[in-house]
């Protein structure tokens, strides 16, 4: 392994431009892109740009233990990307240029960095994404990865959390509350053993948090539709709850419309909690949240089958004065918080 100092600052960047400019070409509007002060990108005429960044904290966003070996390095940095873009589908916009900065300890080996950098790279490049820009500084500690990325939608086309209406319908794309139970399942075991994990080894739910999915074209197939969106990255309640503020909206859930997927529901069992629970806890699954008309549904479940993806309909958007409520299967309803993941 070569450490930083071997290498230094500017020998660290010229390694990552080269990952870079040799996974995803810069595409014609990036004008410039790194090894200047700043990048050059020209949106489209008649199109907005949208912006979105974010911060991972080694042990508290990811597990140190990502960053023992060049292939978890590697998904790690699959991963960073992914939940930035899941921001940008949530808009229903196409994401374009990416800025990333990256914090390091002295200590980290610049093969597990550039395995990182290749992660990113890769993944972004599946979506036309280049990235452009950043900046690299040492750090005491942790390894922090942070993100700006930036997009274009049509003018006056982003679907925003506060448009959601009376009578609309509720969908999620995904499956909500696996990647905290996968989570749960990574930190049970020994950090020694992850040098002999082989990814498909492992269960479902620890998938679904290593390697969770940005639901990209699905967004954009829902811009003209949707009223509201938003990416669950803090949990079903939260994210579900941050629409209804800023729709200033009340909504009722169905006990029998969640997504009752195996797997959830067997670690669920094994943890002593019910599904409910399971489902309504702190959750970054980035999973995709919208309200549409009901008459779209036909229409929008078409549109999703297309790319084999399955729509849960679990409630409706209500009058404000009705709360945020849960349905259960008995009939009686239940007061709903809408609480999740806090940083502080």
């Amino acid at each position: 392994m070569t450490s930083l100092k071997e290498v230094g600052e500017f020998g660290l960047i010229e390694r990552l431009q080269r990952i870079c400019e040799s996974s995803h070409p810069k595409p014609e509007e990036i004008a410039l892109g790194i090894g200047d002060d700043a990048a050059i990108w020209r949106p489209r005429e008649g199109h907005e740009i949208v912006m979105t960044c974010d911060t991972q904290v080694a042990e508290r966003h990811f597990l140190s233990a990502f960053l023992q070996e060049e292939r978890w390095a590697t998904l790690l940095g699959e991963r960073c990307a992914t939940v930035n873009i899941s921001d940008i589908a949530a808009m229903g916009a196409q994401p374009k240029v990416a800025l990333v900065s990256l914090g390091l300890p002295s200590t980290v080996p610049v093969e597990i960095i550039e395995a990182l950098y290749r992660g990113m790279a890769a993944t972004f490049g599946r979506v036309d994404t280049h990235i452009s820009g950043g900046n690299v500084t040492q750090t005491a500690g942790p390894l922090f990865v942070d993100i700006t990325l930036l997009g274009d939608i049509k003018r006056g086309h982003s679907i925003q959390r506060s448009g959601a209406q009376v009578g609309d319908i509720i969908g999620v794309i995904g499956d909500i509350g696996a990647s905290a139970a996968g989570l749960s399942m990574l930190l049970a075991r020994e950090e020694a053993a992850w040098n002999a994990l082989a990814l498909a080894e492992l269960d479902p739910l620890e998938q679904a948090y290593i390697r969770p999915t940005a639901y990209l074209q699905a967004g954009q197939d829902l811009v003209g539709t949707a009223h509201a969106m938003i990416d669950i990255s803090d949990g079903l309640l939260s994210d579900l709850g941050h629409i209804l503020r800023a729709s200033g909206m009340g909504a009722r859930l169905y006990e029998d419309r969640l997504p009752s997927g195996h797997a959830l529901r067997r670690w669920a069992t094994h943890q002593g909690i019910s599904l409910i629970d399971a489902l309504f806890a702190p959750s970054d699954d980035y999973c995709l949240l919208f309200c549409i008309s009901p008459q779209d549904k036909p229409a929008v479940q078409a549109r999703m089958q297309q790319q084999d993806l399955t729509i849960h309909w679990i409630g409706e958007i209500r009058d404000p004065s009705e709360g945020f409520l849960l349905e259960r299967t008995d009939t009686s309803i239940q007061a709903l918080q809408a609480k999740g993941w806090q940083h502080f």
